[in-house]
């Protein structure tokens, strides 16, 4: 009997397909050899997703970073979306080692001193 690698099922030693899925009865090596570029190719898709999540993870760092030096500008309240802002962007640069995403890191450290001013200035006037 031959065990089919995609499903597991026992097939006759004569068999050409698996009787219940279909796949191409191979020999043991080959089916090592499929499925460990199988796992690779998943490895690969997961690799891409992370990466890809991180670039929109800078993407709103950004608009983090930009959202509270305005609000600091306007309400002196964007510390929060500086510190926000900061903090996503120096983890998307550190982990995909892009020049890109500094500015979110130089916006958000801009905001919170700002931020940080205006609520000096508040507590002593």
């Amino acid at each position: 009997m031959i065990r089919c690698y995609n499903c597991g099922t026992e097939n006759t030693d004569e068999a050409k397909f698996c009787s219940l899925c279909g796949t191409k009865i191979v020999s043991e090596a080959e089916a090592q050899l499929i499925l460990e570029q199988r796992e690779k190719q998943k490895q690969e898709e997961i690799k891409l997703r992370y990466e890809d999540n991180l670039k929109r993870m800078g993407d709103r760092s950004l608009i983090f970073a930009v959202l509270g030096i305005i609000l600091d500008f306007i309400f002196g309240i964007g510390v929060i979306f500086s510190l926000i802002g900061f903090i996503m962007g120096l983890k998307v640069y550190i982990k995909l080692k892009s020049q890109n995403y500094l500015w979110s890191v130089f916006l958000g450290s801009l905001g919170l001193i700002f931020g940080v001013l205006y609520l000096f200035l508040l507590v002593i006037n």
